[in-house]
């Protein structure tokens, strides 16, 4: 280069540009955790991920960004990605996680909601599993049901108490013309399909400090307690708008605000 030619040491050739290519493909996703095996079993029958970048014509990083991105990659199985991926027993692709990630930064006027989310992610929330192999006095058993390993996946959703608990919060919003679709994946991480803000997605995180609440007041969760902690959480939502001159934002609360307040026991 620079005018001068490229050495080669004696009784070595250089490896033709096709196979450089492919090295520093696979040097470049090493360096960021990626490996391309991995990457490629989830690739057949359509072409390999390597195949698809040599193949691109664009010039840039962005088009191999996106080829990246748009594959369900198992980066490492001892991250809380690949727990996650084990426990739940599917693969959440790359995009996935970064919406999931990205939306918990973008939870606001909610610290203790959003630290509890972090920690939910990050699976280092302090459920019985994890405490009992730091402390041999407590049980690994879920507070709530009393029958099963309270793992982060079976406290927020498949837990029989918790279940009972969506399915009757769940015929309350029916019963009042507004529907909210639970399942084990928005139940631990919300809608990641949505603003992390939307009601729908804030209901969720309500429900999520609810159930964290309850384990450590030693309450079993019903839909009267329930009823009762979004009344205050909503309410306080709504002083925050308007104190932010956001009154327009609560708008869509005011349905199930109005609803939950109608519902709200008198002293």
């Amino acid at each position: 280069m620079n005018g001068r030619s490229a050495r080669v040491t004696p009784g070595h050739t250089r490896p033709p540009g096709r196979l450089l290519t492919v090295n520093a493909i696979e040097k470049g996703a090493s360096k960021v955790g990626i490996r391309l095996k991995a990457v490629e079993n989830f690739s057949r029958p359509r072409p390999t991920l390597t195949f698809s970048i040599l193949t691109k014509k664009d010039r840039g990083c962005q088009t191999f960004y996106r080829i990246l991105m748009g594959k369900k990659v198992c980066q490492n199985h001892n991250n809380f990605e690949g727990k996650w991926h084990n426990e739940l027993n599917r693969i959440l692709d790359v995009k996935t996680w970064d919406r999931i990630l990205s939306g918990i930064g973008k939870i606001n006027y909610h610290n203790d909601l959003k630290w509890l989310q972090l920690r939910i992610t990050r699976r280092i929330l302090h459920t019985n599993v994890i405490l009992s192999k730091y402390n041999t006095n407590i049980r690994n058993i879920c507070d709530f049901c009393l029958t099963d390993a309270e793992t982060i996946s079976h406290f927020f959703f498949t837990c029989q108490k918790v279940q009972g608990l969506y399915s009757e919060f769940g015929k309350f919003l029916l019963d009042h013309n507004i529907f909210l679709n639970i399942d084990i994946k928005s139940a631990i991480f919300g809608f990641y399909n949505k603003p992390p803000m939307s009601m729908d997605n804030l209901v969720l995180l309500f429900i999520r400090g609810f159930l964290w609440n309850a384990k450590y007041k030693k309450v079993t969760p019903s839909l009267k307690y329930l009823k009762c902690y979004l009344v205050c959480c909503i309410r306080n939502l709504k002083h925050v708008y308007m104190n932010i001159g956001k009154e327009n934002y609560f708008e869509e609360w005011q349905t199930i605000y109005d609803t939950l307040l109608s519902e709200e026991p008198e002293e």
